[in-house]
């Protein structure tokens, strides 16, 4: 398997979705009024927020009689640091994976595994992963409902696509229980002999819940366009379904969970299969609380 940085762009095996979070409306603006609920993203600026991330991927395939299976796993934790905050709402942030910890098995290769906490000699083929620790990546400007205004790659990266989620996209408006609403992309795929094929695809939301001042977001991505097993076997790794937990008081994403189970029969030819298996967590981090601290006190894995 090749190895890929996380980033917060999605990449085939390691999905890093980033929840951007911010404070762009005023602090006494209601969050829920006559049954409707505003979504917005609140951060102060200066403020750093911390979330563990962990990703683990099984990926079973079967082609001319042989079966192979490939895991990779990741745990890390994740820094937005906000920048500034403009009168007109928009925030500017930046993103830094601060540690990694991953495991690779592949059939073609040893067990390989990675820790940017232990100080010690980069395996081979984790040298990108490794370089993109500690350091800015990306840069990002929103409006506060997360439609973002501009992205700036700050350090070489690889495996980006188009439709990364870079920040859960909510309402333009006061929404009820129940509300849905959508986030349209165009993707590449690849169809042979060095041609591309735009297929429409979206990510779709609904507020399925509130409790407590917790909206629970319900989010599926969807392929709009007719696809054969072939493109359906690129796309895989993008077809997540899960929750989101959002803190409508304090503006930013508690927790999300994303989880992909798909058989894809006849990608690589009539006898060929696919059994892709994967689930992305993210959960908020106490205040100044480092992932390692929370892994001491057994809260984490």
């Amino acid at each position: 398997m090749k190895h890929c940085i996380l980033t917060a762009r999605w990449v085939p095996w390691f999905i890093l979705v980033s929840a951007a979070l911010a404070r762009a409306e005023p602090a006494d603006q209601p969050v829920e009024e006559n049954g409707q609920y505003l979504l917005r993203y609140r951060f102060e600026m200066g403020e750093v927020v911390r979330y563990a991330v962990e990703h683990a991927a099984d990926i079973r395939m079967t082609m001319k009689g042989t079966s192979q299976s490939t895991k990779a796993h990741s745990e890390s934790t994740k820094a937005w640091k906000v920048l500034d905050v403009l009168p007109t709402g928009e925030i500017e942030f930046s993103h830094v994976v601060e540690n990694i910890h991953m495991r690779n098995e592949s059939p073609d290769r040893a067990a390989m595994e990675y820790d940017s906490r232990k100080g010690e000699v980069v395996p081979p083929g984790y040298e990108q992963v490794a370089a993109a620790v500690g350091v800015t990546l990306t840069v990002v400007r929103i409006k506060p409902n997360g439609k973002i205004i501009s992205y700036e790659q700050k350090h070489p990266q690889i495996g980006n696509l188009e439709d990364a989620p870079m920040v859960t996209l909510l309402p333009e408006e006061s929404v009820p229980v129940g509300a849905e609403w959508n986030e349209a992309y165009h993707v590449n795929v690849d169809v042979g002999e060095n041609q591309k094929k735009r297929i429409e695809t979206r990510r779709h939301f609904k507020l399925a819940d509130v409790k407590n001042g917790i909206a629970t977001i319900e989010v599926n991505y969807q392929v709009l366009s007719p696809i054969d097993a072939t493109i359906e076997a690129q796309l895989v790794g993008r077809l997540t379904t899960g929750k989101i937990r959002f803190d409508l008081a304090r503006g930013r994403i508690s927790s999300q969970q994303l989880d992909v189970d798909k058989h894809i029969i006849g990608f690589a030819g009539p006898s060929s299969s696919m059994h892709y298996l994967s689930r992305f967590t993210e959960r908020l981090l106490p205040e100044n609380q480092e992932i390692t601290q929370m892994e001491q006190e057994g809260i984490a894995k």
